[in-house]
């Protein structure tokens, strides 16, 4: 590393030209006001740390800390818009960037290398930036950022940031755009109005100043206030990423005062809870409640998000005695976190349509309560009953697109545990006690089976495979699951309680098939210390095995278990159903995988660790037993080292446990 020295002379000609914020001094030198700026907030180790790793040595580090919180008082110097960008992004406990650079953002990831927070680190990918960036924040928003380069890397991401906004994931993604001289000219890497229009896919956008009128770059403060913006909206729920545009200029020059940063300083920080509940809302749904005879919770998996979904929704309900049904998704992805029975004792399961005792439920309620709705439309649920309703949400309009609100319903909008906790707490602060149910036990779809029947042997086959899956996840101690399978993801949720509690599932409603591989690489490296499985079908490992190239470079700790059933069953079942002859006799060559392409082949050549494991066609019952056991040993084997592993299970689409979990046509 090349050694920097500065005389005392040298130090105070450098405060000097930092104060007039002359454009050409050494660089090197402007970057000390960064220094400065980070003693305020962060102590002089971290300042240590940074100094030495922009080329000062450990002597100079240790001399320039020790004055620099005199001059950081002394000095309003001047800073880059990727120096200021810096500083905000560490204050708002930002702990990770991913980015694929390009010349527009090149100032930024400069500046963000030379710090230990956030840590940047290199997606190898544009689509890929904004999946594992989003995968890190699937806990909570704003722990990750993506950078991307112009148009170029922005229309490739569109459908990773398209991905966050459908699952209500908090993310900030920082866009270099063309500098503002060299906009007009719309250069390979600048599109006019993207920004404008890649609102559509994201709950926030923005481009830092002026998208027509580029005469000269925006002052400092505009990029700041962006920021704010876009921080305050990506934290408040409903969650979603935020895109921010940025001119390559506004990044490289200095525009904004120290004094003016500090003036701004904590207006970054995430907000985390949405605005609290209208009060008259919660007073009527609360006179509701109590005047109800019969209240049921239908709730949306997005409920479950929230951090104290569990506590809230048991006394919720135990104080109404109320029956807990959750939407079963039955098409696309199919397999996300369940209300744990353990924690929530009313709970009664995914809520099936066509399942007697389901329907008798919702039919007899004379109040609905529905938490978190996005999806809860006919084609998933069925009509719902002409019952009283009172919807809960972050975000009202998506339950009243489904149709089933009417005059006279209650719409209580909030973040949705806050808006639960609430209405507990005026329920308990009444007198008296409320008819509802009385508590009892609904048998589930498996269990409601009276008659004798002989055993079916696609049961035992799909307990198999979903045993020796459950097996190895419990083996290694896993914390996470991230689905990004169809009708594998189905087989999961069928044989749901073989899964070990306190797995945390992860699914995706975004419907970006390939977004599995990213995500849980994100999820790793948001918890390095944990082990994350990923289970995903053959044809989400074709549309994402790019990512496997950043899995290794960053050592993450991720299991992926690809399905191979040779073809896309859940749409050769579709097809067959629809009676769609032409597509059903090209079976192969259409919806077949690709026969030179070997998983474990890639995955050896990329440098993770490979298994396979082959459960045959349908054969004898214990056949089907040694291979689940295989299964797991062959997993927790794997999963024994840090790094990534890839474990290839091979089940024939003939087998006969992919029947019935597919269904062609929607409820109504």
């Amino acid at each position: 590393m090349r050694q920097v020295r500065l005389s005392q002379q040298g130090w105070e000609s450098a405060c000097a030209d930092l104060s007039r914020g002359d454009d050409t001094t050494d660089k090197r030198r402007t970057r000390r006001g960064v220094l400065y700026a980070h003693l305020s907030t962060c102590g002089t180790a971290e300042a240590e740390y940074n100094l030495q790793s922009r080329g000062f040595d450990s002597p100079q580090a240790q001399e320039i800390s020790s004055k620099a919180h005199v001059t950081a008082i002394t000095t309003d110097f001047v800073l880059t818009g990727a120096e200021a960008l810096s500083l905000l992004l560490q204050e708002s406990s930002l702990t990770l960037a991913f980015g694929y650079a390009g010349t527009s953002e090149l100032e930024l990831c400069n500046e963000l290398l030379g710090m230990e927070r956030p840590r940047l680190l290199n997606s190898r990918g544009d689509k890929e930036a904004v999946f594992f960036a989003a995968g890190a924040n699937v806990d909570s928003p704003h722990h990750a950022a993506a950078l991307l380069h112009g148009a170029r890397g922005l229309t490739n991401a569109l459908g990773g940031i398209a991905e966050a906004k459908r699952n209500e994931v908090g993310l900030l993604v920082l866009v270099g755009v063309p500098s503002t001289a060299s906009a007009r000219y719309a250069p390979p890497h600048g599109e006019p109005g993207l920004l404008k229009a890649v609102g559509a896919f994201s709950k926030f956008s923005l481009q830092v100043g002026s998208d027509t009128d580029r005469s000269s770059p925006p002052e400092g403060h505009v990029l700041v206030e962006a920021f704010t913006h876009a921080v305050s909206e990506l934290t408040t729920p409903p969650y979603g990423p935020a895109v921010i545009g940025i001119p390559q200029d506004v990044l490289e020059n200095p525009c904004l005062r120290w004094s003016a940063l500090r003036h701004h300083s904590g207006a970054g920080l995430p907000r985390m809870v949405g605005p609290l509940p209208d009060r008259s809302a919660l007073l009527e749904a609360t006179t509701a409640l109590r005047t109800a005879g019969n209240v049921v919770v239908l709730l949306d998996d997005y409920f479950l998000r929230y951090k104290g979904s569990s506590a809230a929704l048991h006394r919720f309900t135990q104080l109404l005695n109320a029956s807990v049904l959750q939407l079963g998704y039955r098409r696309g992805a199919v397999l996300f976190p369940r209300v744990s029975r353990d924690e929530v004792p009313n709970f009664v399961d995914w809520y099936d349509p066509y399942h007697t005792d389901h329907r008798r439920i919702l039919h007899e309620a004379d109040l609905i309560v529905t938490l978190e709705d996005r999806n809860m439309y006919p084609r998933n649920m069925g009509v719902l009953p002409d019952c009283r309703k009172i919807a809960v949400s972050s975000d009202p309009s998506k339950a009243v697109k489904n149709g089933y609100l009417a005059p006279g319903d209650i719409i209580v909008e909030g973040e949705p545990v806050q808006a639960v906790i609430a209405l507990s707490t005026l329920l308990h602060s009444g007198s008296g006690t409320f008819p509802g149910l009385v508590k009892r036990r609904v048998p589930t779809a498996e269990g409601s089976v009276t008659v004798s029947v002989a055993p079916d042997p696609r049961e035992h086959c799909g307990r198999c495979v979903v045993d020796g899956l459950a097996q190895g996840i419990r083996g290694c101690s896993a914390k996470f699951l991230v689905d990004d399978s169809q009708i594998f993801g189905a087989l999961i949720r069928r044989f749901y309680d073989l899964l070990p509690d306190g797995l945390r599932i992860i699914g995706s409603h975004g419907g970006f098939v390939g977004s599995g591989i990213p995500h849980a690489i994100g999820v790793s490296m948001r918890h390095p210390c944990e082990r994350v499985f990923c289970t995903l079908g053959d044809q989400g490992f074709n549309n994402a095995f790019q990512s496997l190239v950043s899995a290794v470079d960053m050592r993450s700790n991720v299991t992926f278990v690809v399905c191979d059933n040779g073809m896309s069953v859940s749409l050769a079942s579709q097809a067959e159903e629809q009676g769609l002859r032409t597509l059903s006799g090209s079976m192969d060559r259409y919806l077949g995988n690709s026969p030179s392409l070997e998983y474990t082949s890639v995955a050896n050549a990329l440098g993770l660790r490979t298994a396979e494991v082959d459960f045959g066609h349908d054969g004898e019952p214990g056949h089907w037993r040694q291979a689940s056991m295989d299964l797991g040993a062959a997993l927790v084997r794997l999963s024994g080292q840090r790094g990534p592993a890839l474990l290839r299970m091979a089940v024939p689409p003939s087998s006969g446990i992919w029947k019935d979990l597919w269904p062609a046509n929607g409820v109504s």
